[in-house]
């Protein structure tokens, strides 16, 4: 399938940056630590709404946070979209955000965890890079500050420098080089995607899964779930980690080598994102390259202008 994505435009210190939080509540101090070391890094015109109220689990109630997203969408010179945090909630007001508006304004949009909904529904549309990255509001510590400079450095730098990524990984079989477009999710959230507007076609892409305290038994049954869908058609290379208790269990090692040869895509372990290590960006509609090399992993993602269509 032919890459169609193109890059979002690079931040600057005059860019704008907004804060919106479409699923779960985030307390006061951490969204003030957040928008303090945002401040910090140089950036002065941050948007959030200061009145959202929490209803239920969520941040505020389904018509609030649709209003938020939009709103903030439309301020002067909006170039990256944060969400705060995950949780739960995204799925509930999917319908109602503008997403033509993010792909108009060539806005950067990063997330993870059930911020991988938004992910999927742009994806779809095949216009527009993504980022399944850091959320400020349970990513952005004064621990983190330097990982922060280095989200910017990154993000203002868009169109005239490639990501790479070295991973040290020396019991891992020689396979040939891997090309396709880099595509990122939860693996819970991609799965309740199956049969809906928002299930996207997975056709040629290297697919960056990843998910925080499942059990072995349960990863299968998901990616089981994913393989008879037929979801994983066309799959080139699925990248995997879980956080959590089973994360170095015998039981995941073999289910992922069962699930290997079920599939017969290859499982690659040892690239930490998302739950794991948010601050590794996964730029979404980017074309990747996996490669291996003697005792390394090396993933690379084009993220010139050049090479971007």
């Amino acid at each position: 399938m032919k890459n169609s994505f193109k890059l979002p435009n690079p931040l600057s210190l005059n860019s704008g940056i907004g804060l919106v939080n479409p699923a779960g509540i985030v307390s006061s101090a951490k969204l003030k630590r957040a928008i303090k070391i945002i401040k910090g890094a140089g950036f002065k015109r941050i948007f959030y709404n200061k009145k959202l109220k929490p209803y239920r689990f969520f941040s505020g109630s389904d018509n609030k946070r649709i209003e938020d997203f939009n709103l903030i969408l439309q301020e002067k010179n909006i170039n990256l979209i944060f969400s705060i945090r995950g949780g739960y909630g995204s799925i509930r007001i999917i319908e109602g955000v503008d997403f033509e508006e993010i792909i108009k304004k060539k806005i950067i949009f990063c997330g993870y965890s059930d911020i991988s909904i938004f992910h999927s529904t742009l994806f779809k549309m095949r216009k527009l890079i993504t980022f399944y990255g850091p959320m400020p509001g349970v990513d952005f510590t004064m621990k983190s500050k330097l990982k922060v400079k280095k989200l910017f450095s990154i993000f203002s730098n868009l169109g005239s420098q490639n990501l790479t990524y070295k991973i040290d990984n020396p019991n891992v079989p020689n396979f040939k080089p891997v090309t396709g477009t880099a595509f990122a999710n939860c693996l819970s959230i991609l799965q309740t995607s199956i049969g809906t507007r928002y299930q996207p076609n997975l056709e040629g892409t290297i697919l960056f899964l990843e998910d925080i305290n499942e059990e072995p038994y349960s990863i299968e049954r998901m990616l089981m779930h994913l393989y008879h869908s037929k979801l994983l058609k066309g799959v080139k290379l699925i990248v995997f980690n879980l956080k959590g208790p089973g994360e170095r269990s015998v039981e995941l090692k073999e289910t992922l080598l069962d699930f290997e040869q079920i599939a017969g895509i290859h499982v690659l372990t040892g690239f930490k994102f998302g739950h794991k290590n948010p601050f590794n960006l996964i730029p979404i509609g980017a074309n990747c390259t996996v490669i291996n090399k003697g005792n390394k992993i090396i993933i690379d993602f084009n993220l010139r202008n050049e090479g971007v269509k």
